[in-house]
């Protein structure tokens, strides 16, 4: 009997996350930046690979009309220190750009004149997974591969990465059932070139059963759809 499966594959953080929240965000940022009436550090949360971070003092601080900070010591630390470049937006908005994307899972805190704040970076969104959207359906289902735009840490994914087998059509998590890191294995799919897609094999040890909807997330929870496979 061919197994009917749905796939929903997603990519948050180990914590309560989605998609509209990181936007809301960047626009909170840019609110801020025309108002900058408040002492606080944007982001609050969360860091995507290759977010700015900003600093916003209640009080007059840098040049009026901006610049590059190169102490930027005297104004905000920053544990682990990370290599990027500094620069005032206004008087009261110091914002740091880093050179390399930020490190999932490698907290960053940061402090600066009365504000802080504990930044958790996210694993970036996978560019696709496989398999594709099929209408004919997929048996013995046991494997999935994710595709990123550049290589992530696979024990970052591997940690991060759960799998919830939902009763068809999914809609309903009762009933359903975990998979954590006992029940699959990930490791990197080698790539023709460097500069190349780097692509995961998530492979299950037991096959989907019938009748189950797969649904991929990272812990705890949050889910953002990346695609449907119909089974």
């Amino acid at each position: 009997m061919i197994k009917r499966l749905v796939l929903l594959l997603a990519l948050s953080l180990a914590l309560p996350i989605a998609a509209s929240q990181v936007k809301a965000q960047a626009l909170e940022q840019l609110d801020l930046l025309h108002r900058a009436d408040g002492a606080k550090i944007v982001p609050e949360r969360f860091l995507r690979s290759w977010d700015p971070v900003t600093l916003f003092f209640d009080h007059d601080v840098g040049p009026a009309n901006g610049g590059p900070e190169d102490a930027p010591e005297r104004y905000a630390t920053m544990e682990p220190k990370v290599s990027g470049a500094w620069q005032w937006l206004g008087p009261r908005a110091l914002q740091f750009r880093p050179a390399e994307a930020w490190k999932p899972l490698r907290r960053v805190a940061i402090k600066g004149l009365g504000v802080d704040a504990r930044l958790v970076p996210l694993l970036p969104t996978p560019d696709s997974t496989s398999p594709s959207d099929q209408s004919d359906g997929i048996a013995d289902l046991d494997h999935i591969v994710l595709t990123f735009v550049d290589p992530v840490d696979v024990a970052a994914l591997t940690k991060l990465l759960s799998i919830e087998l939902r009763p068809a059509p999914g809609i309903s998590s009762e009933g359903g059932q975990f998979l954590g890191a006992q029940d699959f294995s990930v490791r990197a799919l080698e790539r023709a070139k460097r500069d190349d897609k780097q692509s995961y094999l998530v492979q299950l040890k037991a096959a989907a059963p019938d009748g189950r909807v797969m649904m991929g997330g990272q812990r705890p929870r949050g889910r953002v759809s990346l695609g449907t496979v119909y089974g």
